[in-house]
């Protein structure tokens, strides 16, 4: 379970990076932003697989501890539904800016420790 929240610890960290740079939500005449951010995660799996209640409550976890600030917007099965290497597309979506965040399961058990 450890290892779980680190990942989503992670993720979150990196969605937020991603986040402030992003240009997602209204700007006001200074160029803050007056809505909350909304993060584009992109999901590799159909929503009947085991890990979307996991996902699910990491977005609604960032609602809430962001005091509505960020939110989360997923999309599953980002890649296709009948694309080969959904995984490897998925990451491959992320890394050119289709989507700020990406839950895989290449990414599961993986630590930089």
């Amino acid at each position: 379970m450890r290892g779980a929240a680190g990942i989503l610890g992670a993720a979150l960290a990196l969605g937020l990076l991603a986040g402030c740079g992003s240009s997602h939500g209204t700007a006001d005449k200074a160029g803050g932003a007056t809505g909350p951010v909304v993060l584009r995660l992109a999901v590799a799996d159909a929503v009947d697989q085991p890990d979307t209640g996991t996902i699910r409550d990491f977005a609604a976890r960032v609602a809430r501890l962001s005091g509505g600030k960020v939110h989360i917007r997923v999309t599953f099965q980002a890649a296709g539904d009948r694309t080969p290497d959904a995984e490897v597309r998925t990451i491959q979506l992320v890394r050119s800016g289709r989507y700020d965040i990406g839950w895989s399961a290449l990414a599961r058990g993986t630590s930089s420790a």
